[in-house]
């Protein structure tokens, strides 16, 4: 872990072309089509506060500060109609554009939603092509490291694009599936639409917690190492595994790092190490 620079000095020394399959462009420069989150939270995720996650929080060029400054880009034709600049101090969604998605090649005309960003790129009223920068990534509004927070709404959220569930006022789950779209099926049905190749299927045989109970014990079991279902690492070899990345068996307990709010544990697997910040339950398998 210790050849890991610091978070707020990692910067992207390059940048790839930004993907695009028929026209339909990753909402993120360089994210990675098999791990777009890296550790960030996916979508109807519920975390440790209650809150159900109605985005996906994409990473690119390897996590940490180092996709800060990289391109957020409209994936399909439209039209921003909410643009706001971060204050500076507020905790919250930041620099963050909203803009509806009219193109013909979208799987459903909807509202993409991206925040945190470093700086804006476009006004509201102005219609905007695929691939056009809508701004950069960044880690406005308080956040800890830059990523683009990216949520696909049916409709403006209650009270506005500021809509922010706050522990103890937060949706169920159940209501943040009815009015939001899973970003990553959007973007495959999208580009299916547009004349590409059909979405992978994912077929999903166990559920987490059958992953947890009965592969990832037997993993531990086999290593000789105790083993708590449902602790966060647990979860993060979850998530991790199915994003198609088996992290394999685990080579040491947990082991905390860090005080106060960077507080945590790691556990070190056969490919790879997993952190647990306990703060805020985030997961990174970059350092």
């Amino acid at each position: 872990m210790s050849n890991v620079e610091p978070p707020d000095v990692q910067r992207a020394t390059s940048i790839p072309a930004n993907a695009n399959l028929n026209g339909v462009y990753a909402v993120l420069y360089g994210v990675s089509g098999t791990d777009p989150l890296l550790g960030g939270w996916g979508y109807l995720t519920v975390e440790p506060d209650g809150v159900t996650h109605e985005a996906y929080d994409l990473n690119s060029m390897g996590g940490g500060d180092a996709d800060l400054g990289v391109p957020v880009v409209a994936p399909l034709d439209g039209v921003v109609t909410f643009v706001e600049h971060w204050n500076g101090y507020a905790t919250g969604f930041g620099s963050h554009v909203a803009m509806w998605v009219s193109d013909e090649r979208a799987a459903v005309h909807c509202y993409l939603h991206v925040a945190h960003l470093n700086s804006v790129a476009v006004t509201e009223g102005q219609r905007v092509v695929a691939g056009q920068p809508l701004g950069a990534c960044g880690k406005s509004g308080n956040q800890l490291y830059s990523h683009c927070h990216a949520a696909f709404w049916y409709d403006v959220p209650p009270g506005g694009w500021n809509f922010w569930q706050a522990p103890g006022s937060q949706y169920p789950t159940s209501w943040v599936a009815e009015r939001t779209l899973d970003p990553g099926r959007w973007f495959w049905q999208s580009v299916a639409k547009a004349g590409g190749p059909p979405a992978p299927e994912v077929v999903e045989v166990l559920e987490d917690w059958q992953v947890k109970g009965w592969i990832l014990a037997q993993l531990y079991q086999d290593a000789g190492i105790p083993y708590n279902p449902d602790s966060g690492t647990a979860q993060a070899w979850c998530d991790r595994y199915r994003a198609d990345h088996c992290p394999g068996r685990p080579r040491s307990e947990e082991r905390p790092y860090g005080d106060g709010d960077d507080a945590g544990v790691w556990v070190e697997y056969e490919r790879g190490a997993v952190l647990y910040r306990i703060r805020d339950g985030h997961a990174s398998w970059n350092g």
